[in-house]
């Protein structure tokens, strides 16, 4: 069935999540139901009638993803920001970058236990000897602070509602 972005996709997915139907409605919502989870996404959609292809694009997904497997077929798009002075992770971060230039300063990863299974990037981009340094009070690895001290230094991490942990 075709649409247009803007339109109300309701889908209705097999134990393997493959998509066996779905109606046109409005307010630009898309659910997927499958026998074990929800999911709602939130945004603009386009569909490929020739290709039966549904592409998300500046869409939000909510609800029990835990039970599912996400595959992405194409680019993955995640924010990116440049810190130059002491910095608190938003919740929108995904990536953040260190310009150290200027004078060395703290990033500072919110509480393991509220951002379960949260993974976050941070690297230094500059070539100074000033150490961005990423800081958690629930410890990263261990610790409360891991110091990115040379250009190009980076570090991934992931946390288990306890801790971060470098992955």
């Amino acid at each position: 069935q075709g649409g247009t972005s803007g339109e109300y996709y309701h889908l209705t997915a097999s134990q393997h999540s493959t998509v066996t139907s779905f109606g046109s409605f409005t307010n630009n919502r898309v659910l997927f139901t499958n026998p074990t989870s929800s999911i709602t996404a939130v945004g603009e959609f386009g569909y490929n009638q020739a290709t039966s292809t549904l592409t998300a694009i500046n869409a939000t997904v909510s609800n029990n993803l835990s039970a599912l497997n996400l595959s992405v077929t194409g680019g993955v798009s995640v924010s990116t920001r440049t810190a130059v002075s002491s910095y608190t992770v938003a919740a929108t971060d995904f990536t953040v970058l260190g310009n150290a230039s200027g004078v060395a300063f703290p990033i500072h990863v919110p509480h393991a236990s509220s951002a379960p299974n949260r993974i976050l990037v941070f690297k230094k981009i500059d070539s100074s000897g000033n150490a961005v340094t990423v800081s958690s009070v629930s410890n990263i690895d261990g610790a409360t602070t891991t110091s990115l001290a040379a250009q190009f230094n980076k570090i991934m991490i992931q946390s288990n509602a306890v801790q971060w942990y470098e992955i």
